[in-house]
Parts: structure tokens; sequence; C-alpha cells
């Protein structure tokens, strides 16, 4: 009797351990972000690939990046599914190639890039998929858009919240505005 009940224990214990490493947690939202989480990454150089990498896992669908390449002064991020991910492509795609998420995050992730790291002078996104798309912005197109130079962000994070976060990133129309002006290819 007792080696039946040590087996249906070990079992148990083995299938709970199976489905919690299964169990898919929710790519990241720019609902879910937080600029002071990301306030560590402040003053973080184009040339620190480790920290980078960091930043960009921490950003909105941060854990669908796919490669990240550094130049002398830009970032670029490819978002697509990697061999191994816990999502699906049909997750990816379901994430990401909504129309409404993509510019969200879009924004807010080339944003916070040229915010975090102030070597950086431009931002390139590939996202992968059926229908490929690609961003490009420059510092200097940025710090012509909003109200202050990216920089006074960096040291103002209320102000980030406020004037980037919720006043252009989750304003649809002030993201509309700005990718009519800024536009997808």
């Amino acid at each position: 009797m007792r080696g039946i009940a040590s087996i249906f224990i070990i079992a148990a214990v083995l299938l709970t351990g199976c489905q919690e490493s299964n169990e898919k947690e929710d790519i990241s939202s720019v609902q879910t972000a937080k600029s002071e989480n990301l306030a560590k990454f402040s003053d973080t150089k184009v040339g620190d690939h480790s920290k980078i990498i960091s930043l960009v896992s921490e950003l909105p669908g941060g854990e669908t990046y796919k490669e990240i390449k550094l130049g002398d002064s830009s970032v670029s991020v490819v978002y697509g599914r990697k061999d191994g991910s816990n999502y699906t492509e049909e997750e990816f795609s379901d994430y990401w190639l909504n129309n409404d998420t993509i510019k969200k995050n879009l924004l807010y992730n080339s944003t916070a890039i040229l915010i975090l790291v102030p070597n950086a002078d431009e931002v390139a996104i590939e996202m992968e998929g059926e229908t490929p798309q690609t961003f490009h912005i420059t510092r200097e197109e940025l710090d012509g858009y909003f109200n202050y130079p990216l920089q006074h962000y960096a040291e103002h994070e209320k102000l980030w919240e406020e004037e980037i976060v919720k006043e252009t990133v989750l304003n649809q129309e002030e993201r509309q505005k700005f990718f009519r002006t800024f536009p997808l290819k």
C-alpha cells in the first residue's frame, strides 16, 4: 500500500512540475510598462551590449526580440519568433501585428531607447512575420516632435510618463498624428 501511495505522490509532483514549466506568461505591453522600472538603464551606452539587451527585454514585447544590432550610434532591434520560444508564430502575430499594439510598442520602445541611451542617435525596429514592417526614427526627429529634448525626460520620469506615455503613446489621436509624420514601412 505504501508503494502505491508513493507512486501517486511522485506522479503528482512530476505532473505539477511539468504543468508549471509549460505555463506561458503574457507578452508585456505598454500598459504594463513603467518608466520608473527603466530608470536603472538611464545613461546606458550603445557599446554596452548586455545592458542594451536587458533594456530591450524590459520594454513592451521585449520577450519577443530576436536580434539586437549595435552601430556606432544606432540601435537596431528585430522582433520575431526565436526557436525554442514559449509562444507560437500565431501568438507572436496576434500580439505584434495588431495595428494598435505595433504602433504603441514601436513609439514607446524607440522613444525609451533614445531617452535612456544618450549616445544613440537612431533606432531601427524590424518586425518579422507574414507582412514584415520596419520603423526608423532619429533622436533629432524625436527632439523636434516632443516638448523637450529627450534627455530631459530621462531626468524627469513623471514628465516622461505624462507627456510621452499618456499624452502620445496611449492617446489614439496623438499616436495617429505621430505615425502620419513618421510612418511604418
